[in-house]
């Protein structure tokens, strides 16, 4: 996906940069992720405060999606919305997904029909973005295809926002780049929907941010808010690669079709990690450390994610300059409870790299022994070196009330300090989000949307 990536990096702790794939095309990380679609856990909500509840942001779930799969029996499933859900039957499941679902049944974890019912946790067939003939639907083919050709719409791709132009405290417009030359953007409401990464540094180069910053950029300081690019949240992944055996991996399968949804063994947080089978893997991506260790670049793997990390990081605007990207410092290991529950999740995937049903799937193992799996030293070693992020940055504009000095936006996800202006993408989340961002950024959209 080169061609379509930011080529943003996080420098780690001690200097090392590690990439951080994002999409650069109409629809952004939705028209090039793996199609997950699955919900937050009701819980995660407890936290954003009044409109966020979940019980509030229900219908918004419900009238994005199309999701006929299941049998809905508590009205928690919208089907007339312009995202379909769908799940791979049992039937379609390929050897390693098999292999999945058969370890997990016999290591005692529960089987769920519906991954996105409130309260389901365990295996189960992921809810993913697709058409019934596994054509991806993609945030802007979900929601710009519709209206490209209604009027009042226009899309200016290829050109870089500058900044918001502000008229004292009030935000008047979007000042944009293309092919060099600058064209200001006039409009009595701004949304910016950059992203986590792309929405705190626009809002310092916009004067909205911590003062220091923004005199270090020479701009002039339009709201104090020190939370602006603060509080930076990320799942981490790490994963055993394995070379399969023929026939096993197929590049046109699905690289993902179950998960195992479950609590870290002496863990507060439920359901703080997932586990899953990747058929297939862009090593470049996911593992460019293994390339020379698989022939022809193919293998699988077997993944743990924690997806309620206490590590938090940060996002600043390198220059006032747009095309300079944001500096992005995080660490996936540098809290210690955050290193125990990956290591018993790295333990997890490597019992269930050895179980019956993957003996004949999996020809060997390429970057994990058993040695290092059963030292504490080792492991956490190991995953210092190859966590890395599992896509899901979330908390650089936080939502909370004014009085709160982390806080960026208010509840109806105004920036505070100013007028005219609001935020809506996943940099607004307020806490952990125990569920890939894919339909949380859409229903955040469609929430904001609602509001005049």
């Amino acid at each position: 996906m080169v061609h379509h990536d930011w080529g943003l990096v996080a420098t780690r702790d001690d200097g090392v940069d590690l990439p951080v794939p994002r999409g650069r095309v109409v629809g952004g990380c939705s028209a090039v992720n793996t199609c997950v679609a699955l919900r937050p856990l009701p819980g995660d909500f407890d936290s954003w405060g009044p409109g966020w509840s979940w019980p509030e942001v229900l219908p918004h779930f419900r009238a994005l999606e199309s999701d006929t799969d299941v049998l809905d029996t508590t009205g928690v499933h919208g089907s007339t919305g312009p995202l379909p859900i769908r799940r791979c039957a049992p039937g379609t499941f390929t050897p390693l997904s098999a292999a999945l679902v058969a370890a997990a049944k016999d290591t005692g974890f529960p089987h769920a029909l519906d991954l996105n019912a409130p309260g389901a946790t365990g295996t189960g067939a992921l809810p993913l973005n697709l058409t019934a003939d596994g054509l991806r639907i993609s945030a802007a083919s979900a929601y710009l295809d519709p209206v490209r050709d209604s009027g009042g719409l226009e899309v200016l791709a290829e050109t870089a926002v500058d900044r918001v132009l502000f008229a004292g405290t009030r935000a008047v417009g979007v000042r944009v780049i293309a092919d060099g030359r600058a064209r200001d953007v006039r409009a009595e409401r701004i949304t910016v929907c950059a992203g986590t990464y792309a929405t705190p540094a626009i809002l310092h180069r916009s004067g909205v941010g911590p003062p220091e910053l923004l005199r270090e950029l020479g701009v002039e300081v339009i709201s104090a808010l020190p939370g602006v690019g603060a509080d930076l949240s990320d799942h981490s992944q790490l994963a055993i690669g394995a070379l399969p055996a023929p026939g096993v991996s197929d590049p046109d399968d699905p690289c993902a079709q179950v998960v195992l949804r479950y609590t870290a063994e002496g863990s507060s947080v439920p359901d703080d990690m997932q586990l899953y089978a990747l058929n297939h893997v862009e090593l470049d991506v996911y593992a460019p450390h293994l390339i020379d260790r698989a022939p022809e670049g193919r293998a699988v793997m077997v993944t743990s994610n924690l997806m309620a990390p206490v590590t938090r990081g940060r996002v600043t605007a390198r220059s006032p300059d747009p095309a300079a990207p944001p500096r992005i410092t995080f660490d996936h290991a540098r809290e210690a409870e955050d290193l125990r529950r990956q290591r018993s999740g790295i333990r997890l995937c490597w019992e269930f790299l050895h179980h019956p049903a993957f003996a004949a799937l999996i020809k060997e193992t390429i970057d994990m022994d058993e040695p290092t799996v059963r030292s504490d030293s080792a492991l956490s070693e190991h995953i210092r070196r190859s966590a890395r992020t599992a896509h899901h940055p979330t908390g650089t504009a936080r939502m909370g009330f004014p009085a709160d000095p982390a806080a960026v936006v208010d509840h109806r996800c105004r920036v505070h300090g100013t007028e005219g202006l609001r935020v809506a993408d996943a940099s607004i989340v307020p806490g952990a989000i125990r569920a890939n961002t894919n339909l949380l950024a859409m229903m955040i959209g469609e929430r904001v949307a609602a509001w005049r």
